[in-house]
C-alpha cells in the first residue's frame, strides 16, 4: 500500500489551518494585552504606549487562512487534465 502524494491542494489546506491557528493564538495575546494595558488605565495605541503587534498579526493571519482556504477549494473543484 503506497502513500499518496502531497498535492499543492494539500498544501494550501494545511497552510490555511496553520494560519487559522495563529490567527487564533495572536487575537488571544492582543486581548491579554489589551486587558493588562486597561488595568493601568492606558489603550494601547494611545498615549504614550507603542501599538502592540498581536492585533495586526491576527487580522493579517486571519485573511491569509480565508485566501488559502479559497484557493485550496478552488483547485479541489477543477478536474484534472488527463494524462
Amino acid at each position: 500500500m503506497r502513500a499518496a502524494a502531497i498535492t499543492l491542494t494539500d498544501i494550501r489546506m494545511i497552510s490555511a489551518s496553520a494560519c487559522l491557528v495563529g490567527a487564533a493564538i495572536s487575537l488571544d495575546m492582543a486581548w491579554l494585552h489589551a486587558r493588562s494595558l486597561e488595568a493601568l488605565g492606558v489603550i494601547c495605541g494611545r498615549s504614550a504606549e507603542v501599538h502592540c503587534a498581536w492585533c495586526p498579526l491576527a487580522a493579517v493571519l486571519l485573511v491569509t487562512s480565508l485566501f488559502l482556504f479559497g484557493a485550496g477549494l478552488r483547485s479541489r473543484d477543477r478536474p484534472r487534465p488527463s494524462a
